[in-house]
């Protein structure tokens, strides 16, 4: 079980659940809430009923009033069990004498590692969902820190005699809402930086299309201060979409006006296309700017160093018809291997 403050309800479930279990693991998660007497009243009442007693703390942030990762306090009460059998419940929710019967019929059944039972959450409404309720100790691992799920490694089955029942407390209908509202604002503020890496990653894994999707979308997401992260995104996609490589680059000269690498590619993107001119003015807008002190890692190094730079200028240099200069510093440069390199 994990619990907030249950002290009007903890002893309900246990003894609706008596006959079902022989050790209680207990993880409460209040934030910086004040502590009410839901553990020592599960204590106690273990102590009454002759069962084993396991609690720990989750520590979750001291300014969240409530459990800020659903999965990772159901994770750490699993850790904590040492029954084969491992059955889990919310402080509102309850058995009865045949559910909790039928629960030990299948400790002796090993075929199967994880058990599916109807969860009665409305019963007014008779609204009923299947959950994972019944998981073979280390064949169970909890994910998503709201309306969690259990991956079972393994076989399973569902379990459609067994029934577990959900009270709707009206004193926790609102706060339970308030819970889950905060928890989602806070994962959902994270996801355009998510978007941004996994644009980055499938680049780097060559899926061209999948990377240039989640580019979008986290530019969609992305809040116009983040500069840095836009800036690399135009960088990218002028690369996956050749079509529109001068859109995203002068997007991102417009944005970060005072870094070397969109105005490079703009450079070498109009030698391509044969418009000289346009890639010479490039080229000394490029050169124009300094070197910042110390270059930042999110930079790109070729362009604020010399082998890179000097490949570009010879190339324009050549471009331009002025073939003696461009001879001469092309020998000037024979001894750096990057330099050679690029030239290839």
């Amino acid at each position: 079980m994990i619990c907030g403050n249950e002290e009007a309800i903890i002893e309900q479930c246990l003894d609706s659940a008596r006959e079902a279990f022989d050790e209680l693991c207990i993880v409460r998660a209040i934030g910086g809430s004040e502590p009410d007497s839901t553990v020592a009243l599960a204590r106690e009442w273990c102590e009454r009923s002759d069962k084993k007693f396991r609690f720990q703390e989750y520590f979750n942030d001291a300014q969240f009033p409530h459990v800020d990762d659903f999965a990772a306090a159901r994770n750490q009460s699993f850790y904590m069990a040492r029954g084969e059998l491992l059955l889990w419940l919310d402080c509102d929710d309850y058995l009865d004498e045949i559910n909790c019967r039928r629960i030990r019929e299948l400790e002796s059944n090993t075929e199967y590692r994880g058990f599916y039972c109807p969860y009665v959450v409305d019963e007014v409404q008779g609204s009923t969902t299947m959950r994972e309720r019944l998981i073979r100790r280390g064949s169970g691992r909890w994910k998503n820190p709201i309306h969690e799920t259990c991956i079972i490694t393994g076989p399973t089955c569902q379990v459609p005699q067994i029934i577990v029942r959900h009270r709707e407390h009206a004193h926790k209908h609102q706060s339970s809402a308030a819970r889950n509202a905060a928890i989602l604002t806070s994962i959902l503020s994270d996801v355009p930086r998510q978007y941004f890496y996994l644009h980055a990653e499938l680049k780097l894994l060559g899926k061209s299309s999948e990377s240039i999707a989640a580019g979008i979308t986290a530019l969609a997401l992305l809040d116009e201060s983040k500069t840095e992260e836009r800036y690399n995104i135009f960088l990218n996609l002028s690369e996956l979409e050749p079509a529109n490589r001068m859109t995203w680059l002068l997007k991102a000269v417009q944005i970060e006006p005072h870094r070397r690498e969109a105005f490079a590619y703009l450079s070498q993107a109009r030698l391509i296309d044969g418009d000289v001119s346009d890639a010479v003015s490039y080229f000394r807008m490029m050169d124009a700017l300094p070197d910042p002190q110390p270059i930042p890692w999110t930079h790109q190094g070729i362009w604020y160093g010399k082998w890179a730079r000097n490949a570009l200028r010879v190339r324009l240099l050549r471009a331009c018809g002025q073939n003696e200069q461009a001879e001469k510093e092309h020998a000037a440069h024979l001894g750096d291997p990057l330099y050679i390199e690029e030239m290839k």
